[in-house]
């Protein structure tokens, strides 16, 4: 193992052993403290990203302004990963501890829950704050008319549409915080974050806490607009974070907890086993 970094092996054994297992076990009331953060942070970085997308294929075109998108909203995951939080997506990844028996799976719906809604108010209160700074007034309203596109279109995908974005997401979420903890100093922990998260939001996945935002918020601004009634409702929010809440979960469980575990940690256990075989005997 390398002093900048951690090998792709010894990650899973550190995320299997003690990352996950640390969330797994933590307090309630350091679950719901650090889950509202998380979900004020992932807000402040859609916040930015939605100010960008508002002008940017103006001046730079629609291509390289999803790409700047991306760069401002990693700042968002930045804060969860390196000043603390709790992040629904990436603690889906308590499943693989669940797998090879280090966390029991009560522990694991347990912090899935408290998380989760914990995630749902940081990012409303974050919402509220925006609604209620009145900054969205400025520049003849074309900021809150972006954010009411951007979760316009959320809303209006299909089921399979926004499952499928979901699961998409997760699988390179969950990568940017794997890579983080293989890093051993903020610098390396910056850079495994900036560039997955910078490709699912310039590909337009969907991230069920970022959009317990971004459609709230637009609700908000677009009741303000039409005299009191939201085009938006909220059946299209949980229309919406239903289906990504699932594609979340299957992409992380699928493609990093069963994917690594089978890659790295299946051997151990085979040794282990054999082990434990020749002392018996």
């Amino acid at each position: 193992m390398s002093d900048m970094y951690r090998d792709p092996k010894s990650i899973a054994m550190e995320v299997r052993d003690k990352i996950m297992v640390a969330k797994a076990n933590g307090s309630f009331a350091k679950l719901v403290v650090l889950g509202i953060l998380a979900g004020a942070f992932i807000a402040m970085g859609a916040e930015v990203s939605t100010l960008v997308y508002t002008d940017g294929p103006k001046f730079v075109g629609y291509g390289i302004t999803k790409i700047i998108c991306g760069l401002v909203f990693s700042t968002g995951l930045i804060m969860v990963l390196i000043a603390g939080g709790e992040l629904f997506t990436g603690n889906v990844m308590i499943s693989l501890s669940v797998m090879e028996k280090k966390a029991r799976l009560s522990q694991l719906l347990r912090n899935w829950t408290i998380v989760y809604f914990s995630n749902f108010v940081g990012a409303l209160i974050m919402a509220g704050l925006i609604y209620y700074s009145g900054l969205w007034k400025g520049h003849e309203l074309i900021g809150a008319t972006t954010a009411i596109k951007i979760a316009k279109a959320k809303v209006g995908l299909s089921f399979v549409e926004s499952l499928a974005r979901g699961i998409l997401c997760n699988w390179l979420v969950c990568l940017a915080v794997w890579m983080c903890y293989g890093a051993k100093d903020i610098a390396g922990k910056v850079m495994a974050i900036v560039f997955p998260i910078t490709i699912f939001i310039a590909s337009g996945y969907e991230h069920c806490v970022a959009n317990m935002f971004y459609i709230p918020k637009a609700m908000m601004l677009s009741a303000e607009l039409n005299g009191g009634i939201s085009e938006i409702t909220m059946n299209g929010l949980f229309n919406n974070l239903i289906p990504v809440t699932l594609g979340n979960i299957i992409g992380a469980v699928l493609f990093l907890s069963i994917a690594y575990k089978v890659a790295y940690l299946r051997e151990d256990k085979k040794k282990e086993e054999v082990k434990k075989l020749d002392l018996a005997s």
